[in-house]
């Protein structure tokens, strides 16, 4: 996905399915490239996954262009009331 900011920098948004290593990095890079040379301005990118491999993990700290968001889920159990 492509938005941008206040002051119109693309930022580019890409959702992985599962955990990442540094293709996924490199694939948003490409893109991150790719918006920047079409618009003159430094792009910034955020990937949204299931997590960081951990052979990854102390790398990826180290990212200051592109922010890593993780999703999960969270299962509750709870009552099920009948409304009559």
């Amino acid at each position: 996905m492509l938005y941008e900011d206040k002051a119109a920098h693309p930022i580019i948004v890409e959702l992985k399915l599962n955990k990442i290593g540094w293709q996924a990095i490199r694939q948003l890079r490409g893109y991150m490239k790719w918006a920047s040379d079409q618009t003159g301005k430094k792009a910034r990118g955020i990937i949204v996954c299931k997590g960081v491999m951990p052979a990854f993990e102390k790398d990826f700290k180290k990212l200051k262009d592109i922010k890593i968001l993780c999703y999960g889920w969270q299962l509750k159990i709870f009552s099920w009331k009948r409304a009559d």
